[in-house]
């Protein structure tokens, strides 16, 4: 049997043969069960075998909980191994450490159990994400006018999303049908993510409003924060 076919995972060679596809920099859904539970992305810096697991802490998340990461507690980890196809691992394990300096990483213990899983494939996930969709440079002349719209993404998938923003009647045409869409997703406020996007139709929701359908090209780290936005939506 495949490794990828087990959902409980025991054996601590079979544990370090699935944990051994996630690679430095993948993003981490971090859970931890402290007394009102907290739910974080961090980013993968690398483990070493059958000890401990280190993560990259953000500045936000740093500030605003190193209290609780410090204190020991039990915490749940999830992470997607699987690219494009949405293959999953999540463990439970404890926090070790919280180191300050010369940046901010979290150890974690090793697990005794890995699950193992797929996600549920969704064409697209409602989300209601702050955007600005901007032009891809500037103007070339100074006579050119660069434009920044700023709006909500209302729905996401890994090919493109529904994005609204406040355009009145009066306004005429969107003014950009090829840029880049920039998105603010709540787990990582200080790290926004730049995709080059093409306006594919253009539709009226309101008297002041538009709704711009967006066809995304190819991102890689796109394809993982949309997974673990679905992840989310799952557990």
């Amino acid at each position: 049997m495949s490794i990828f076919d087990e959902r409980h995972i025991r054996e601590p060679d079979r544990i370090q043969g699935i944990v051994g596809h996630l690679r430095t920099g993948n993003l981490i859904d971090f859970q931890l069960n402290s007394a009102v539970p907290l739910r974080m992305k961090f980013k993968l810096v690398g483990f070493e075998a059958g000890s401990f697991f280190v993560f990259s802490v953000p500045a936000s998340s740093y500030k605003n909980h190193s209290d609780e990461l410090n204190a020991g507690h039990s915490c749940i980890v999830r992470a997607v191994i699987g690219g494009d196809l949405g293959h999953c691992i999540a463990f439970q394990t404890k926090v070790m450490m919280l180191q300050k300096t010369p940046r901010p990483l979290l150890f974690v213990s090793w697990p005794r159990e890995v699950e193992n899983f797929r996600l549920r494939k969704e064409l697209r996930v409602g989300t209601r994400i702050p955007a600005t969709f901007m032009d891809k440079e500037s103007g070339q002349s100074d006579n050119e006018q660069y434009h920044l719209l700023e709006g909500t993404v209302m729905d996401l998938s890994v090919g493109g999303c529904l994005f609204q923003l406040p355009w009145s009647i009066q306004a005429g045409a969107v003014p950009i049908t090829n840029g880049l869409l920039k998105m603010i997703f709540p787990s990582r406020p200080d790290d926004p993510l730049f995709v080059p996007a093409q306006v594919r139709r253009a539709t009226r929701k309101s008297q002041e409003h538009m709704h711009l359908g967006l066809q995304f090209e190819p991102v890689e780290e796109l394809i993982e924060l949309f997974h673990h936005i679905n992840l989310e939506s799952r557990l």
